[in-house]
């Protein structure tokens, strides 16, 4: 296998697992959400009537707000809700679970060689819950460390 395929592929299983690891958050804040098809295209899962959208990242520290790249605009556009999972910096940092009301009117537009993308910034976004068990931490902490483009001890 090439290197870069197997680098990309072990880095999109990790992106899988704390994507997981964000819903069951969601659905443990919202005993009567239910989780969704993995692989459906238009939402992560329902509460009640209202369908949701879970993103699990890092702050961006420049922008103090979620980073949302265009091809996932259609996406979140299109729930009622959009739930952010914010991924520790440090193993002593908390694990936090964010809802951004009003979501499709409260992000700013940037704009990068890329392409386009968006921030949700934090002081819109309403805490949901922090959560402060080890085990949750590190379930985010671990793989993240390896996605990140900056060393991490």
């Amino acid at each position: 296998m090439h290197l870069n395929t197997y680098t990309k592929t072990y880095k999109d299983e990790l992106r899988v697992k704390t994507g997981n690891s964000g819903e069951k958050l969601v659905c443990y804040c919202y005993p009567q959400a239910k989780r969704g098809d993995w692989y459906d295209n238009k939402k992560d899962g329902t509460i009640d009537k209202n369908t949701y959208e879970v993103k699990s990242q890092r702050l961006n520290i420049k922008f103090q707000g979620f980073w949302i790249d265009e091809n996932q605009f259609r996406k979140v556009d299109g729930v009622d809700l959009l739930f952010f999972v914010q991924i520790p910096e440090t193993f002593n940092d908390t694990v936090k679970l964010f809802l951004a009301p009003n979501h499709t009117k409260i992000y700013q537009n940037k704009f990068r060689a890329q392409g386009e993308y968006r921030i949700y910034p934090l002081n819109k976004c309403l805490l949901i819950k922090e959560f402060t068990d080890k085990n949750v931490i590190n379930e985010f902490y671990q793989p993240s460390k390896k996605l990140r483009t900056y060393k991490v001890n």
